[in-house]
């Protein structure tokens, strides 16, 4: 077999690894922190971006987007 050959089935390989594990964990964590409620001030402009009503406290359900990119940071 060529080294081409080979490069393209593991690449292929791991992309069908990592769907199905991808897919597995959305599933198992998606209830988890959907109940997850953020409050602070939010600029107007961002209330109209992420499509929330009101003021105060909201959950990932209010954000009227088909996805949510969350980014954890760590500071220590």
């Amino acid at each position: 077999m060529s080294r081409k050959f080979k490069v393209l089935a593991l690449a292929g390989c791991l992309l069908g690894l990592l769907a199905g594990a991808g897919s597995v964990s959305a599933a198992k964590t998606s209830n988890k922190i959907s109940n997850l409620k953020f409050s602070g001030p939010v600029a107007e402009t961002d209330r109209k971006y992420l499509g929330l009503k009101g003021g105060g406290n909201f959950t990932l359900q209010d954000i009227k987007a088909p996805y949510v990119l969350i980014e954890i940071t760590r500071t220590t």
